[in-house]
């Protein structure tokens, strides 16, 4: 990567990232540091002094229960002695305590192996408290001479002892604590040294930097800042009569770009005040044919504003006609169908009238079976009174009875054929009914055939007018459009005239904007030359663009050109007249 060719953006961020990435590893080394001192010096104060402190006060209780037990030999009651004892096995208990808590704080091998040999010690320091817990409580108050010869050999010794093996675990606490404590100078020592190289390796680098960016930047300007700047203010002023001197083979830097600005806004200048005329001109004629333009465009939209109102009348005329027929058509059909409903109860009438018409007849069939029966109880009854009369006296109740019988016969006989006559009579009416309502279904299923061919014609009537009525429309949509086309044209024709008008008002603010600049006639006519010597192909190919283009472009929006506003208001006029 080269950083010559770097962007000045790219050096400032590249520099400050280099010092950043430095101030970064100079923090991380502090903070390590910090961190490891700050857990040295909480396994000071957790592990080394909390328990050379639990160690040391469990030293002052052994000494408390030296105190205690020869307070108890010398005690003269025996509530003293009890009191003084009592307070012996708290003080006792309290050691042990303070001493279990210390052990876990205990990490190194030889704190380890000293405090293996103090729990050896210290039971056999139980032991002999015990012992001389014994001889006092067995001991009368006055005697002190065996307790205290006791005391001071066997229990003084072990006791002594345990405080001994206590006083090395508080060495070797202290020597822990002092081992930290160097470390902690250590890392700081190691840490000061390492800050201090990379301080000065980062005030070196940030030196070398500024140095080198002085340099890139003063080689990008080609100058030094304030000449660059004076420069821009006499562009900023329009004064391009200014001159530039560059270093030999400066070609990219700041001055020489703004050389190069200044030779292109002299030969712009000059050649956008040559062609501000001719873009007045042929604003002036665009401007005079839309105006034309307008008019004829307004008098095609009125007559296209009239056909369509008609148009909308012959819609709306169509339309109600089609309404009509849609409502024709809607009667028929409910005609053909209250025609058919009543076809079906006719038919259902027919059908009833057979059923009475098959009930006759079976009803017929029974009188007739009832009047048989009648004649043959008559005849019985008969028979009966003739053998109640050759029996005499004896048949004369049964005589009676059969006579009655008989006449029950009799008057069954006349009521059946009575009867009989009757349903005759009323099926040859039912049949004479149902011979009519058949001639009324008839009747009814041809009305029926009649309303439906009516309601098909109806209905082609009805499509045949919606047809139509929707050919209507889209004749009146496409005036509608066609009218709404006119009256856009119109309104882009009086656009394109106030585009023109404004154009040409362009023209001379133009006109007027160039004038600041203060340019020298001979010096633009030189570069004007120098460029069409040095480049004639490629100011052929950027021309050719623009006037291929200029005629399209003119077609929807008027654009400043010598040319292209001539040709297009006269195609348009054209195709406006063969419209």
């Amino acid at each position: 990567m080269n950083f010559g060719n770097m962007k000045l953006g790219a050096k400032l961020i590249s520099a400050f990232i280099l010092v950043s990435i430095i101030s970064a590893v100079v923090s991380g080394i502090g903070l390590h540091n910090m961190a490891e001192i700050s857990a040295n010096a909480d396994k000071t104060y957790r592990q080394d002094l909390v328990g050379l402190n639990l160690i040391q006060q469990a030293n002052a209780d052994v000494l408390r229960v030296g105190t205690y037990l020869r307070n108890a030999v010398l005690a003269t009651t025996a509530a003293q002695r009890a009191g003084s004892l009592d307070q012996a096995d708290k003080a006792l208990a309290s050691a042990r305590e303070h001493l279990n808590q210390a052990e876990p704080l205990v990490y190194t091998d030889k704190g380890k192996a000293t405090f293996a040999d103090l729990d050896q010690g210290w039971q056999d320091y139980i032991q002999a408290f015990n012992e001389m817990k014994g001889k006092i409580n067995a001991a009368a108050l006055g005697d002190r001479d065996s307790l205290t010869e006791y005391m001071l050999g066997e229990y003084h010794h072990k006791g002594f002892k345990t405080l001994v093996l206590m006083g090395n675990l508080v060495a070797l606490k202290q020597a822990d604590a002092q081992r930290t404590a160097e470390s902690n100078d250590a890392v700081y020592e190691e840490g000061r040294n390492l800050m201090l190289v990379f301080v000065a390796m980062s005030v070196s680098i940030g030196v070398g930097i500024g140095i080198w960016m002085m340099r890139s930047v003063t080689r990008q300007l080609g100058t030094e800042p304030a000449t660059a700047a004076a420069v821009a203010r006499s562009v900023a002023a329009g004064d391009l009569n200014i001159s530039i001197a560059l270093r030999p083979g400066d070609t990219n830097s700041l001055m020489a770009s703004l050389k190069a600005m200044c030779d292109a806004l002299v030969r712009v200048v000059s050649e956008v005040r040559e062609n501000a005329e001719g873009v007045a001109t042929a604003s002036a004629q665009i401007a005079q044919g839309n105006l034309d333009l307008s008019s004829r465009t307004e008098q095609q939209a009125a007559s296209l504003e009239e056909t369509a109102s008609s148009m909308e009348e012959l819609t709306a005329a169509v339309r109600h006609n089609t309404d009509n027929a849609t409502q024709a058509a809607t009667l028929a059909g409910t005609a053909s169908s209250v025609a058919q409903h009543g076809g079906e109860i006719v038919g259902r009438v027919v059908e009833t009238m057979r059923d009475i018409s098959t009930s006759s007849a079976t009803m017929s069939e029974i009188i007739g079976v009832i009047e048989g029966i009648a004649f043959q109880t008559n005849i019985l009854a008969l028979n009966a009174a003739v053998e109640a009369a050759r029996a005499g006296e004896q048949g004369r109740g049964f005589a009676v009875v059969a006579g009655e019988v008989r006449t029950l016969a009799q008057r069954s006989a006349t009521a059946a054929k009575e009867i009989k006559e009757l349903i005759s009579d009323s099926v040859s009416r039912v049949e004479a009914g149902s011979m009519l309502v058949e001639e009324a279904g008839g009747a009814i299923k041809e009305i029926v055939q009649s309303v439906k061919r009516v309601t098909d014609i109806v209905g082609e009537i009805s499509s045949a007018s919606s047809e139509q009525s929707t050919g209507i429309e889209q004749v009146n949509q496409a005036v509608n459009q066609m009218d709404q086309v006119t009256q856009q044209n119109a309104a882009l024709v009086e656009e394109a005239s106030a585009a023109a008008q404004t154009m040409a008002r362009q023209a001379e603010s133009l006109r007027k904007t160039v004038a600041f600049f203060k340019v020298d006639g001979e010096k633009a006519a030189s570069l004007r030359a120098t460029t069409q010597a040095a480049v004639p192909q490629r100011t052929a190919l950027n021309r050719a663009p623009s006037s291929a283009v200029t005629p399209a472009k003119v077609a929807r929006r008027p654009v400043p050109s010598s040319e292209g506003p001539v040709v297009v208001a006269a195609a348009t006029e054209a195709d406006w007249q063969k419209f």
